[in-house]
């Protein structure tokens, strides 16, 4: 059964091998990580190549988390497992 899944942290390490796996299992999955359009823009670009959504996400910034958590459940109409 697929799932609906956030994670953060994305752009490296156990986030993007999270990301990866589920993503080759069938799950959908938003992958956030902070500056999608700089640093990380290679990342964001092969997760959305490999069918991730992306979203930008500080979890430092409280403002910035709930923007990107309401734009998460936007893109897939609900969260069903986080991963941070």
């Amino acid at each position: 059964m697929s799932k609906r899944v956030l994670i953060t942290g994305a752009s490296a390490g156990f986030g993007k091998l999270t990301a990866d796996t589920l993503l080759a299992n069938g799950h959908q999955v938003v992958a956030s990580m902070r500056n999608v359009e700089t640093k990380n823009q290679a990342v964001a670009e092969e997760l959305i190549k490999s069918g991730a959504k992306v979203v930008e996400i500080d979890v430092t910034d409280e403002q910035s988390v709930n923007s990107g958590v309401s734009l998460a459940i936007s893109k897939l109409g609900g969260i069903d497992v986080a991963v941070n």
